[in-house]
């Protein structure tokens, strides 16, 4: 005996046809959705895992309120990590000479050993006159390569517009809740002229690798309990 739903399918489909192509192509955009949105984020996080290796991205970092003492260097070191001076600068930035501004640059020197700049366009600081800039902080204040900026009283054209591989997200300070890239950003200039800044804005940051990584969290635990700096 034939089934009933032979004729009542079809009818029933093409009956109410605009609904069910709605639901089909409702869920295909979603299953379409879904499945780029997984690919992207798994090639992100591919990229992201390789930059590590790539940019030789620290595995921590502490902050003194002045230079270490080599006893110290010595002492952090016995704890297997290789350390590596990693100091910079904050100044104010504003787009026009004397201008009121709460904007902020943490300025590096040239990052060759540790936390490595990757250039996204234009070219990286070569004169005392040029600056590399954070990319999300130049697109929040409407910058862009060959523009002018002043840091502090001292006049830069942007070389290049860059990303930190440690600054992943823009954060001023860990214990921030969000980050404000339009209010702080990163920067690279040559060593030059990171020595030029003089002393009264220099934050005296150290950043360490693992000479052996901890084999899990309560390993690294220990570690950072027994570390001779708190970071």
């Amino acid at each position: 005996m034939k089934s009933p739903l032979l004729k009542r399918l079809p009818r029933e489909i093409f009956g109410e046809f605009g609904k069910y192509l709605a639901v089909f192509l409702f869920m295909t955009a979603t299953i379409a959705f879904i499945s780029g949105f997984l690919v992207a984020s798994r090639s992100m996080q591919i990229t992201y895992d390789e930059s590590f290796e790539k940019y030789n991205i620290e595995d921590g970092h502490f902050v003194l309120a002045k230079e270490a003492e080599p006893k110290l260097l010595k002492a952090v070191e016995k704890k297997k990590v290789t350390l590596f001076e990693d100091f910079y600068i904050e100044e104010k930035v504003s787009k026009k000479e004397k201008e009121k501004t709460e904007a902020r640059l943490r300025i590096f020197g040239n990052r060759e050993k540790i936390n490595r700049v990757c250039l996204i366009e234009g070219k990286m600081p070569e004169k005392d006159s040029e600056i590399g800039i954070d990319r999300m902080f130049a697109d929040n204040n409407k910058l862009k390569t060959g523009d002018t900026v002043f840091v502090g009283s001292r006049k830069f054209k942007i070389s290049g517009l860059i990303a930190m591989s440690d600054y992943s997200a823009l954060y001023q300070d860990n214990n921030d809740f969000m980050f404000d890239a339009k209010l702080f950003g990163t920067a690279s200039v040559t060593d030059e002229v990171f020595q030029s800044f003089g002393k009264e804005h220099l934050f005296y940051s150290y950043a360490w690798k693992y000479d052996t990584f901890p084999k899990d969290k309560t390993e690294e635990k220990k570690f950072l309990k027994s570390f001779p700096v708190k970071s």
